[in-house]
């Protein structure tokens, strides 16, 4: 059963986390949520080489998805409170696949809750979300 993978915001490190990750054969699955052309795009400025499956996967160079797209283009390093929805909208669907036990955990990659508030919605963290969700 994979573990769940929510890349944060789009335009931060998260991507990063799971491209770096993929590199090396492993022994867990991590179901990465994310949108596919961000993984793609953060994949060709990091220069490595990324293949996104759609079911589980430990290879090298590859990773599995559950795409979502975002709301709007994404350009690394630069923040868009129009990717508020984007950034909350994979939490919920990463906890979702938890509670129907589809994944063994969830694991959050880091978000910005200023950006996320500046967007009109409020937000004071995973941690109360997810107890909202659950």
């Amino acid at each position: 059963m994979p573990i769940a993978f929510t890349s944060g915001e789009p335009s931060g490190i998260g991507p990063d986390i799971a491209i770096i990750h993929a590199q090396k054969e492993r022994e867990e699955n991590l179901l990465v949520y994310c949108d596919p052309d961000v993984l793609i795009n953060r994949a060709k400025q990091l220069n490595l080489s990324i293949t996104l499956k759609e079911n589980e996967t430990r290879k090298a160079s590859e990773l599995s998805i559950f795409p979502v797209k975002t709301d709007v283009e994404v350009d690394a390093g630069v923040l868009n409170p129009k990717n508020a929805n984007y950034v909350l909208e994979i939490i919920k669907k990463a906890t979702h696949d938890c509670l129907k036990d589809q994944c063994s955990g969830i694991l959050t990659g880091p978000i910005n809750k200023a950006i996320i508030n500046q967007s009109g919605i409020e937000f004071s963290g995973h941690t109360e979300y997810l107890a909202e969700l659950t």
